[in-house]
């Protein structure tokens, strides 16, 4: 789970984490450099993040 959220405050970066959250993303207000931080955001996700091993190879 990705927060995108315009919030810089700790606490809610903290509440983000402790309910499992795997990155905590503060978006621009701007729209141009909102659009650019979803496009990299996607790329992470799709082509640089691995997959989580199958739960039965335990």
């Amino acid at each position: 789970m990705v927060i995108l959220t315009t919030s810089r405050e700790e606490r809610d970066r903290l509440q983000g984490y402790a309910n499992d959250t795997n990155s905590y993303v503060q978006k621009p207000v701007d729209f141009g450099q909102f659009m650019e931080a979803v496009r990299q955001v996607g790329l992470y996700w799709l082509v640089l993040n691995g997959p989580a091993p199958d739960a039965h190879v335990y």
